[in-house]
């Protein structure tokens, strides 16, 4: 079954959001994905370029020795870059999230009191009708420079 999810502006104050949506703008895209990571199996990534990283970070922690504390600074440095690197694609991997993807900015609001959220409009365009969606048990506010992927 196919669902409509908007993100769409709201005013809120303080904690709280009022149920009036306002106007301001919105973005149609499809759900995040399918599946949620409960119950669901994710075979083993063999990306070549994940294993390739894999290994050099092996070889990375292997060396002990170092000239000098700046030397030993530096390769720590390199070590965590690779880390992080293996971490996001890993993260791109699990998603399928790829370089053809589409990746959105939400714009900045001049007004600190609007958020972004994301709704199923049940096939209406009144936004009484409209249901927040839920995320992992929660609901999930954005915010100007939240990042929206469409894959």
């Amino acid at each position: 079954m196919s669902r409509n999810i908007w993100l769409v502006k709201i005013w809120r104050s303080g904690a709280s959001c009022a149920t009036q949506i306002l106007w301001y703008r919105s973005i149609k895209f499809t759900p995040l994905h399918r599946f949620t990571d409960q119950g669901v199996m994710f075979k083993k990534m063999n990306n070549p370029a994940i294993e390739k990283l894999k290994q050099y970070l092996e070889e990375l922690e292997s060396v002990q020795d170092f000239d000098s504390l700046e030397a030993k600074a530096e390769h720590i440095g390199l070590i965590n870059q690779i880390k992080s690197s293996i971490g996001q694609l890993e993260l791109c991997e699990k998603h399928g999230i790829n370089s053809g993807s589409l990746v959105s900015v939400l714009p900045e609001t001049e007004n600190p009191n609007f958020c972004y959220l994301a709704v199923h409009e049940n096939e209406s365009s009144n936004p009484a009708n409209w249901e927040e969606v839920i995320f992992n048990g929660q609901k999930i506010q954005f915010s100007g420079g939240d990042l929206v992927i469409r894959k």
